[in-house]
């Protein structure tokens, strides 16, 4: 909902809120497994599509050590999609 939203926008306001979010999203995804993991990249899509996260953190995030990538492996095409955006807007 609408309010869900803005609390969350409230709480993740700063940069290093929103990487602490991306590490908590990576350890549910990857308690849950399978198509969960396979989604990574289209929740990050959703995420900084509504302004939860900004481009930044989720770079800073994914270049974070990692026990299982499986996450940021399957995250990787919208990580290229942002790097790819970011080119053609220069």
């Amino acid at each position: 909902t609408k309010g869900h939203l803005k609390l969350l926008k409230v709480l993740l306001k700063s940069s290093p809120s929103q990487i602490a979010f991306l590490l908590q999203l990576e350890a549910g995804l990857l308690s849950k497994g399978g198509a969960h993991v396979k989604k990574s990249s289209a929740y990050l899509q959703s995420f900084y599509d509504l302004d939860l996260v900004e481009e930044q953190s989720i770079t800073k995030w994914y270049t974070l050590p990692t026990e299982d990538n499986a996450v940021r492996v399957a995250a990787k095409p919208f990580l290229d999609w942002l790097e790819n955006a970011d080119e053609e807007s220069e």
